[in-house]
C-alpha cells in the first residue's frame, strides 16, 4: 500500500532542526495505518545514502518497524531531544509510549543532500536490544 504523502510533507529545508524531522516522522504516523519504514518514498527522502542502499538489499525485510520498535502502533507522550554531534552528525533521542509501554530510541542523523537523514537507529530497551544497521547486514547473508 502507497503512503498518500504530498510533497510538502517530504519538503526539508536546510535550515530545519533536526529534532523537527523527527517530530515531522512521529507525526505521520497513524494517518493510515501503514507504517513508514517499507515506504520506498519516505525512505528515499528520510534515510541517508547509506540506509536507503541496507533497507532497499535486506532480505528478507525487517518483520518490525524500527521507527516505532514494533509493527503496531499508539504513539502518546513523545519527546525529542538532541543529545549531541558533531560536524553534519547528530544524535537525537527519541522517547513516546506506545499502547502505554515506554520506548526509548536513539537515532544517528546525517546531514546529506541538504537536509537531516537517518543513518542509524538504536534501540536498548528491556525487551528489545538492536542497532538497526547491525540487523541489516544480518539480513543481506
Amino acid at each position: 500500500m502507497e503512503i498518500g504523502f504530498s510533497a510538502a510533507v517530504f519538503a526539508q529545508g536546510q535550515s530545519e532542526p533536526v529534532e523537527a524531522v523527527l517530530s515531522k516522522i512521529y507525526a505521520l504516523y497513524g494517518k493510515d495505518g501503514t507504517g513508514l519504514i517499507g515506504n520506498k518514498k519516505f525512505v528515499q527522502v528520510y534515510c541517508s545514502e547509506k540506509l536507503v542502499r541496507r533497507l532497499t538489499s535486506a532480505k528478507p525485510a525487517l518483520d518490525f518497524d524500527p521507527i516505532i520498535n514494533g509493527q503496531d502502533w499508539e504513539i502518546a507522550d513523545l519527546q525529542v531531544t538532541l543529545t549531541g554531534g558533531r560536524g553534519n552528525i547528530a544524535f537525537v533521542d527519541v522517547t513516546f509510549k506506545n499502547f502505554g509501554t515506554p520506548v526509548k530510541l536513539t537515532y544517528e542523523l546525517l546531514h546529506q543532500r541538504g537536509a537531516w537523514r537517518i543513518d542509524d537507529i538504536v534501540s536498548e530497551n528491556k525487551d528489545s536490544v538492536w542497532v538497526l544497521t547491525n540487523l541489516l547486514d544480518k539480513r543481506k547473508r
